[in-house]
């Protein structure tokens, strides 16, 4: 934990294995490999075009023109040229991937190009000149760009092997046999080759489990539905709801998340914050806050001023500033992953669950888990013995994975800043 490393690791690939590696080109950035095979070459760029509003960070917001009598769209100056800059925006990003993708290979680098018929290519380039811009622009595929330089090009590092499919070949029908017709013929096989030709893997239900699951996936697993949950139809009436960027209130969700990196950071401040009175913390905390949101364009005013308000009472709340006065250490924001079977949460030994511990404080001989909670409580009348029964699956999770892990005993706490403080038992 103080080295910042998470509770537990997967293993990861090697060098070494004897296996294929498939990935995408930007998985692939900064790594190289003895053979790599470029495949898909043939494959349509899927380019974005403005079809009737487009919202683009240099162009601005791009519109159609719409014909409300005939109730179609049609292209406006404005999208003629937005749909140009696209393009030509998309295919550098297209060719910045293919740099990337021909520059993995540290032995031999294969190239499949499938033509159908005769060979034809996009550009000329037996003179080895570059094609214009105009024709550039023009390219859809890596082959379209590709395929001219590699089978034109008579350099020695370039080899060329043609494989020709006829199309009485291509169109053939070919019928495999199964199994089953091969065991109806009753042939002489040696029993070797039978028992691997009809070998049947004994686990199969094992290929449905999921390995890693998240806290809140067991959550779901694990909860009931209510006596008196209502059935919701749902319908194709159109909600005109008002655009988020014209709402007082992020998505719920968004506002958490931001939320909780608030909390992360001003808890790192709490050496200086348990020096202050109420007063002090609620300015030192505003100012914290005013310049952390600096980093959030989607935070309005109403966001930061609610964000304040939450804060300020989680640090000038007096059970919350007990439990920080007394302990020796603070980790925040802390992934684990952990054997399901630890846990007593496992419906196959090899399942384990990873989750985010959002705040740990250590003591000389507990530690003690503060989760923070965003939900709105005001007005729902619910009590604080439901409020806990709602999370007690993943705090259960997260106490019984520290334990696990630390050795030690580990209690929590949920922190609601619509509501306050709820031990968990």
């Amino acid at each position: 934990m103080s080295e910042g490393k998470d509770f537990g690791e997967e293993g990861s690939l090697e060098n070494t294995d004897d296996a294929v590696r498939v990935m995408t080109i930007h998985s692939s950035k900064g790594l190289e490999f003895k053979h790599v095979i470029y495949a898909d070459l043939k494959q349509n760029y899927t380019l974005t075009k403005v079809t009737r509003v487009y919202v683009h960070p240099k162009l601005g917001i791009v519109f159609n023109n719409f014909n409300d009598e005939l109730n179609y769209h049609y292209e406006s100056i404005h999208g003629f040229i937005a749909n140009d800059f696209l393009n030509i925006e998309q295919l550098s990003e297209e060719l910045r991937l293919i740099y990337v993708a021909l520059t993995r290979a540290e032995e031999k680098l294969y190239l499949p190009l499938m033509f159908k018929g005769e060979a034809a290519y996009k550009y000329d380039f037996s003179r080895m000149e570059k094609p214009s811009f105009e024709t550039r622009a023009e390219l859809r595929s890596a082959m379209d760009f590709l395929a001219p330089v590699l089978m034109q090009s008579d350099v020695p590092y370039i080899e060329v092997k043609e494989a020709e499919f006829s199309a009485a070949v291509e169109n053939e029908r070919i019928e495999y046999a199964d199994l089953e017709d091969i065991d109806a013929l009753h042939a002489d096989i040696i029993p070797e080759v039978r028992e691997r030709l009809f070998y049947t893997y004994p686990n199969t239900d094992d290929t449905e489990v999921t390995t890693k699951e998240s806290v809140t996936s067991i959550k779901r697993r694990n909860e009931t539905i209510p006596d008196g949950a209502a059935y919701i139809n749902h319908t194709s009436e159109v909600n005109l709801r008002e655009p988020n960027f014209l709402a007082d209130s992020l998505e719920a969700p968004i506002f958490g998340t931001i939320m909780h990196e608030m909390m992360m950071h001003i808890m790192h401040q709490w050496q200086t914050l348990s020096l202050m009175d109420d007063n002090a913390k609620t300015a030192y905390i505003e100012t914290l806050i005013d310049n952390y949101s600096e980093n959030y364009e989607l935070l309005s005013t109403v966001h930061i001023k609610k964000m304040k308000e939450n804060a300020a009472r989680f640090f000038n709340d007096s059970k919350m500033n007990e439990l920080l006065n007394e302990q020796r250490g603070i980790y925040t924001e802390l992934p684990f992953i952990m054997s399901q079977e630890a846990i007593g949460y496992a419906e196959h030994p090899e399942q384990i669950v990873q989750g985010i511990i959002d705040c740990l404080l250590e003591y000389d001989d507990h530690y003690t888990i503060i989760d923070y909670k965003t939900d709105r409580v005001a007005g729902t009348n619910l009590t604080g013995e439901q409020l806990a029964d709602r999370y007690s699956t993943q705090m259960d999770i997260y106490t019984k994975s520290a334990q696990v892990s630390l050795g030690k005993p580990v209690t929590a706490v949920l922190y609601f800043f619509d509501y306050g403080v709820i031990p968990v038992e």
